[in-house]
């Protein structure tokens, strides 16, 4: 296997942690994500552009020579994902973690259509169900800023 595509696909190794690799990812992706977080957000979606790209082309080449389908040891599926739920929300602690904890449940969970993102091909399905998680993720902490005061 590639050894680039084997880095990228598993977010630096991220997705060889023994247990809960998406999990430990999606932690990985908002320390990334902080010196992204202070950019204009052009750049940073760009980055996110990019890091989707490449996600895409790393995963489809990590489950070609795995022969598995989205084998768990691709995490850069989490990462992209937290980095989208992540876009316009305050770098603060309290949004992190619920950032995090709904991340972690729509990842999983896979409600509103996400489930059905699985099955496209050529490491799409691998990276856009979870983009679809960050942005539900992002619009639901979005709408917990800017309508309930004091959280």
């Amino acid at each position: 296997m590639n050894r680039f595509h084997q880095w990228i696909a598993t977010g630096g190794f991220a997705g060889y942690f023994p247990k809960i690799p998406g999990t430990f990812a999606s932690a990985v992706g908002i320390g990334l994500f902080y010196p992204v977080s202070t950019l204009s957000l052009p750049i940073q979606l760009a980055a996110i552009s990019l890091l989707l790209a490449l996600g895409v082309w790393s995963s489809f080449i990590v489950e070609k020579a795995l022969n598995q389908t989205d084998p768990g040891i691709i995490v850069i599926d989490e990462i992209a994902g937290i980095w989208i739920a992540l876009v316009l929300i305050p770098y603060q602690w309290k949004f992190l973690i619920l950032s995090f904890i709904l991340f972690r449940f729509f990842d999983i969970k896979k409600p509103f259509f996400i489930h059905r993102l699985q099955s496209l091909k050529g490491g799409w399905g691998v990276m856009l169900d979870d983009c679809l998680a960050g942005l539900y993720t992002n619009l639901a902490v979005q709408v917990v800023h800017r309508f309930w005061p004091g959280y």
